[in-house]
């Protein structure tokens, strides 16, 4: 009898000892206050002194929140991080975190937490596309007109394009309305960007920016590069249709298929006619919106010069362009880039007929387009030219008879590409993808 006394004499002083033990393990928080966006995580740390001998579980309660956090300050740890619910972060405003009682800890009666909850900051940009090159540094812009509501614990921002991608990530310099994403343009950004910007989870940006990114390594056509029997007869188409019927007459009598490069404003304004010549076959392009010099205008104003015409084709054929030409040769790694993003290659001329030149009578035109012409070359005429369709009924049976040349459209022309003076167009033209490296000089109108 008197052993089992002792033994539990002997258990239960080694509970109190426990019991004193744990009662001596003070928590608290560390640091008396934060802040958070809404929405966002929020990490509090606990601290104790001394470290549990036992995992010690805590309780914390926010006022007019019925959800409560339990954390575990594990035995031999003085500090654990937890993580607040969304639900008490889910609007702006002030949060105060208590302890709560419970076993194994105590606390100090006015020990509490402050979080300054604020709103998400919303992110914009300009609309003018950013253009850039491979392998080159590329800079894009955002701003916000909330900078206050940038956090030093919550100010890494991406940048991420349509599929899911990090582009940059970049911390916001505290109170500033703007950051600027620097970074690398790699192979995989070639082309069209369409970007937003991102805090954790969150996408802070309503609208995307727009980066286009060009190889400039790549050359703009201006003639192709083969020794295969193949021309190409390019039909500018701006302002006017003057010739239209009687050049399509003789392109039919002497079954050329040409391409025509229009612009928006043609294909508006003259909505039968563009649609009569693509009727007989002939390639659409695109020739600008409305015919300014791109280099000269604005970035924004670049972009949709060269997207609308796009979207008329689209509107009056189904169907997409991949060819561009920019008025008057104006053309600049802007340009270039611009166009490549949206589709399109810079497609020049190897020879400007100068059928727009009052100067030039009908025998200085032919002239100028029958001299050095081979394989590969791309000639440029205008639909409103002043010779254009007595040219061309005199200088098409010379480059299919006397020089055994075909003439097909431009993409049939850079399907030739590489190929030597054996080739011949069997069946259907490969699909233009890429445009092959050529001389990039440019002749001005």
């Amino acid at each position: 009898m008197k052993k089992c006394l002792l033994t539990l004499a002997v258990f239960s002083l080694v509970l109190l000892a426990a019991s004193a033990c744990a009662e001596n393990v003070q928590v608290s928080f560390v640091g008396e206050s934060g802040s958070a966006n809404a929405g966002y995580q929020y990490e509090l740390k606990l601290k104790s002194k001394p470290a549990p001998q036992q995992d010690v579980t805590v309780t914390l309660t926010c006022k007019d929140q019925t959800e409560q956090v339990t954390i575990t300050l594990p035995a031999g740890e003085t500090t654990v991080t937890a993580v607040l619910p969304e639900s008490w972060l889910s609007e702006k405003g002030n949060l105060t975190v208590n302890f709560a009682e419970g076993e194994g800890y105590t606390f100090q009666k006015n020990a509490r937490h402050k979080v300054k909850v604020y709103a998400a900051p919303r992110v914009t940009f300009e609309k003018a596309p950013v253009f850039g090159a491979l392998g080159k540094k590329v800079t894009f812009n955002a701003k916000t007109n909330q900078p206050g509501n940038i956090l030093k614990e919550n100010n890494v921002f991406q940048l991420r394009d349509q599929d899911g991608n990090v582009l940059c990530e970049k911390k916001w310099p505290l109170g500033s309305k703007t950051c600027s994403f620097v970074m690398e343009a790699t192979e995989e950004m070639l082309g069209k960007n369409l970007v937003t910007v991102w805090l954790g989870d969150q996408q802070v940006s309503e609208e995307e920016g727009y980066i286009a990114i060009a190889d400039l390594s790549r050359a703009i056509v201006q003639t192709v590069d083969t020794q295969a029997p193949y021309m190409a007869v390019t039909i500018d188409c701006a302002y006017a249709v003057h010739h239209t019927d009687r050049l399509l007459e003789v392109l039919d009598e002497n079954n050329v298929k040409a391409t025509f490069f229009m612009t928006g404003y043609f294909m508006r304004e003259f909505e039968e006619s563009a649609r009569k010549i693509e009727a007989r076959g002939h390639e659409i392009a695109s020739h600008s919106n409305t015919h300014p010099r791109l280099t000269e205008k604005s970035p924004y104003d670049m972009m949709r010069e060269i997207q609308r015409p796009a979207e008329e084709i689209q509107r009056l054929f189904g169907k997409e362009t991949t060819l561009m030409r920019p008025p008057f040769g104006d053309v600049d790694k802007n340009v270039i880039a611009m166009a490549r993003a949206e589709g399109q290659e810079v497609i020049m001329w190897t020879i400007d007929s100068h059928d727009w030149d009052w100067d030039f009578k009908h025998e200085d035109v032919v002239k100028r387009v029958t001299k050095d012409v081979g394989p590969g070359t791309i000639i440029l005429f205008h639909l409103d030219g002043f010779w254009t369709p007595e040219v061309l009924a005199e200088v098409l049976p010379y480059y299919q008879q006397e020089l055994g040349l075909k003439v097909v459209t431009v993409t049939e022309l850079l399907s030739m590409e590489g190929k030597d003076a054996d080739a011949r167009l069997e069946g259907d033209v490969p699909a233009y993808e890429e445009a092959p490296a050529s001389d990039t000089s440019v002749q001005e109108m």
